[in-house]
């Protein structure tokens, strides 16, 4: 039996991490996994996916063809990612290393007009660590400061972010 997936996590002395992952079951996600997972899924559930599994072709696929909203966070990084249908994507939630490797700039109002023009119908919620964040959705561009803190651990900072952010617009509640 394979080991399941897991992160080896180091954070320097000012809460930055390094995060180091072994894939182990985490790539033998395959297609049948994945119709059976979403089997009762319907047009406008929301299917939040990270550059971390396998089976993202498919999952892409099967989640387009039924309506959903796909999410996706491009992290970790990989040439993976342009082999996906990314136009098919509702939310990208990137930070500002994703935003540059993903959108050609690591100026934010430069990633944002990149991020436009190639995927006008896709919303993108660009965060940026001190700096706080930024969302673009349908035209429309909202900043949003930090408050400000002692950073100690920022390991699950953009997953933490990334699911209330969902879990508040599936809710019906304003960007």
């Amino acid at each position: 039996s394979e080991a399941c997936g897991h992160a080896i996590i180091q954070v320097d002395h000012a809460g930055q991490n390094c995060i180091l992952l072994y894939a182990g079951t985490n790539h033998k996600i395959d297609k049948a996994y994945i119709e059976n997972f979403l089997q009762d899924a319907v047009p406008g559930d929301f299917l939040l996916l990270q550059n971390e599994t396998s089976g993202l072709p498919e999952a892409f696929q099967i989640a387009h063809e039924k309506g959903m909203q796909i999410v996706f966070n491009p992290s970790p990084l990989g040439k993976n990612i342009a082999t996906l249908p990314l136009p098919s994507i509702s939310w990208w939630f990137c930070n500002e290393v994703e935003g540059e490797a993903l959108f050609g700039s690591s100026n934010p109002t430069t990633i944002i007009e990149n991020f436009s023009k190639m995927y006008p119908d896709s919303n993108l919620v660009l965060t940026l660590g001190a700096e706080g964040s930024v969302c673009v959705s349908q035209g429309n561009i909202y900043r949003e400061s930090i408050f400000p803190i002692q950073a100690v651990d920022t390991t699950a900072a953009g997953d933490t972010y990334t699911g209330y952010f969902i879990a508040s617009i599936t809710k019906g509640l304003s960007i």
